[in-house]
């Protein structure tokens, strides 16, 4: 019984840490250009820009 316990528990950080790498997958991608950068969230007035293959808020 202790031994089914202690592999739910793994199970769910192994699912935490798939899912905590997966979602910041995109912001550890080289930009090209602006556009790639489109889905960066910035506050307004600034916007996304990318600068040496890194999206920025300028």
């Amino acid at each position: 019984m202790g031994g089914i316990i202690k592999i739910v528990y793994a199970f769910v950080i192994f699912i935490s840490l798939i899912l905590i790498v997966t979602s910041n997958v995109h912001s550890l991608l080289p930009c090209g250009t602006d556009d790639d950068c489109a889905n960066d969230p910035c506050i307004h007035p600034e916007y996304p820009h990318c600068h040496m293959e890194q999206c920025h808020c300028v």
